[in-house]
């Protein structure tokens, strides 16, 4: 009769095991999902800041622009830079 009880105790903790796995499992699943989601929100975020950059680059190099004529405009109407050293 011991072997009966034996085996039903080996029984129970193998079960016990298994359910112990299966819980594991399940959070992995949901960690796993978790993740994925979070990821995806990363790559819209980046995708967003990579075409601010983008935007913000171009708007630099047109105040860049802007301002190298402003300089060419100004140094037309100084009198000094118009006239010859004397």
């Amino acid at each position: 009769m011991e072997t009966n009880n034996t085996t039903h105790g080996d029984d129970a903790s193998i079960l016990e095991k298994l359910d112990g796995l299966e819980t594991r499992i399940t959070q992995l699943i949901d960690h796993y999902a978790q993740l994925q989601s979070e990821n995806n929100a990363l790559k819209v975020e980046y995708h967003t800041l990579q075409e601010e950059h983008q935007h913000l680059l171009k708007k630099n190099e047109l105040a860049r622009s802007k301002i190298r004529n402003m300089s060419k405009n100004l140094q037309l109407l100084t009198p000094e830079a118009s006239s010859p050293n004397l």
